[in-house]
């Protein structure tokens, strides 16, 4: 008599070699997007890094991450400055966006700005951004935020020290700020370690966790362990860049305490969580240090984009020494291969 079907244990066979098929094939495919996806961010940096050197060539000098009042400003400060990233849209091909912008107004009173979603300024691995819709953005100061866009690039300001507005001092890396009503940052000629030494911009995660230090407890020099940056202190705030258009240091950029992806375990008493965290401090003096690390969702390390518009991928086995080497912009340190 001819048989018309299968057998249970052909059936089983076949479903196993299936299984073994798809099992071979999904990891494939995931490294295929990842391979994508960290090319696409590749190319984001790219062209964030034509754009500044194009700011240059416009305006001869850098742009800064901020403009703020200092002791030698005149009466009349607006507010909140805008970032680096809200200074070069023009030469991202953002013009219309970039007549919506006034620098000498509160860049937290421009809420249309805010609210635009910048395709280059997200890298398509992280799970955090939504790509809809602008959604509000908690401010760690105690008041609300509008809706607003974060960024995965966040600008280099220096190594620990970002700046002390009493003293119109800056952070030592490529897009310190600059006093009210300056609106210009620093020339290439003053990277003397180099543009090919010297990180402009890396990726980072938006909306991740931070402490808010005070920076009566921050020493002069930066913690050289987690564990000494964790007994600092501070207060747990939710959402670390969640904005690209401010220029404060938990929004839209970058320090170089620690290498790529290094983690700061803070166990939070209230909630009996542990969270990886960052920490930035400015109290009362409003002299600010922060330690914003750079990290991404690309396996093993971070994209990065030097001043000479070269992009690397930077493993997280890089040196703390070289790291902070590269964040620095006139420290005259030796970095090698990197």
């Amino acid at each position: 008599m001819t048989r018309r079907a299968f057998t249970l244990i052909e059936l089983l066979v076949v479903i196993a070699i299936i299984a073994v098929l798809i099992g071979l094939l999904l990891p494939a495919v995931q490294k295929v997007r990842e391979a994508a996806a960290r090319t696409k961010c590749q190319n984001n940096l790219k062209q964030m890094g034509l754009a500044v050197q194009n700011y240059e060539q416009t305006n001869g000098f850098l742009p800064c991450s901020g403009s703020w009042a200092t002791a030698s400003s005149p009466p009349g400060w607006p507010g909140e400055p805008f970032s680096m990233q809200a200074r070069i849209l023009p030469y991202i091909e953002q013009a219309s966006l970039y007549q919506q912008v006034n620098l000498y107004a509160a860049a937290d009173k421009q809420t249309f700005v805010a609210s635009q979603r910048i395709d280059i300024y997200v890298c398509p691995s992280d799970p955090n951004v939504h790509l809809s819709s602008g959604i509000p953005a908690p401010f760690p100061f105690g008041r609300a935020m509008p809706p607003a866009y974060p960024t995965n690039y966040g600008a280099a300001i220096g190594d620990w020290f970002t700046e002390s507005i009493p003293a119109n001092r800056w952070g030592n890396g490529a897009f310190p700020g600059t006093s009210w009503p300056k609106q210009n940052g620093v020339r290439t000629v003053e990277i003397i370690d180099g543009t090919s030494s010297t990180v402009g911009l890396c990726e980072i995660k938006s909306f991740s966790p931070f402490l808010y230090g005070h920076d009566g407890s921050a020493p002069a020099s930066p913690p050289n362990t987690p564990s000494a940056l964790i007994a600092l202190g501070g207060s747990l705030v939710p959402n670390l860049h969640s904005t690209w258009s401010q220029g404060f240091d938990e929004f839209a950029m970058v320090t170089f305490v620690f290498p790529p992806n290094m983690q700061d375990l803070y166990y939070n008493p209230s909630d009996q969580m542990t969270y990886d965290v960052d920490w930035v401090a400015s109290g009362p003096m409003m002299t600010a240090y922060a330690a914003v690390t750079a990290r991404s969702y690309h396996p093993g390390g971070v994209n990065a984009m030097c001043m000479d518009g070269s992009v690397h991928f930077i493993t997280n086995a890089i040196s703390q020494a070289t790291w902070r080497a590269l964040g620095i912009r006139n420290g005259g340190e030796p970095v090698g291969d990197f």
